[in-house]
């Protein structure tokens, strides 16, 4: 029988509302005859939904299971527990860099809100002229909580649910 060991990372990202998805990553190693096996499975919590680290496990979980592997080593010594939890600390971090990499409506979702925005008068929030707006505000916290609130008031005195 294969020896499998299993890992675990979680980590959060916010996207452009400003809202938390939580993420969850799970390594699987499998030694498989004379060598050893690494695959990795995702899941991405919405926003909408209530956060439930079993829930999220076990489809990360199931997710590598039914994957092929990414790594595979002669040398059963080569993919070792801090390395698998060096991958998925990486994978973690190229979520929140790219999460349109998983999560496919992503970017129609933020275009929808960046018609939303557009109502708004450049007087009323001059900030969102920023090509580039998600670097603006991760190096600028305070600017992005002023933004929302002022974002948020808007669109409501205009009827738009949020």
């Amino acid at each position: 029988m294969d020896k499998v060991t299993e890992r675990v990372e979680r980590g959060i990202f916010v996207d452009f509302k400003g809202e938390k998805h939580y993420i969850t990553v799970v390594g699987i190693r499998k030694e498989v005859n004379n060598g050893v096996t690494l695959s990795i499975g995702v899941s991405i919590c919405a926003p909408e939904d209530e956060y439930n680290e079993e829930i999220g496990t076990n489809l990360a979980y199931d997710r590598a299971t039914n994957s092929e592997p990414i790594f595979t080593a002669s040398n059963k010594k080569d993919i070792n527990c801090a390395y698998i939890d060096a991958i998925l600390k990486s994978e973690i971090e190229y979520i929140k860099q790219r999460p349109q990499k998983y999560l496919r409506d992503y970017w129609s979702k933020y275009e929808k809100y960046r018609k939303e925005i557009e109502l708004l008068d450049d007087a009323e929030y001059p900030i969102y002229k920023y090509e580039d707006a998600y670097n603006f505000f991760i190096k600028n916290p305070k600017e992005y909580i002023k933004w929302k609130k002022a974002v948020e008031f808007q669109l409501r005195k205009r009827g738009c649910h949020i």
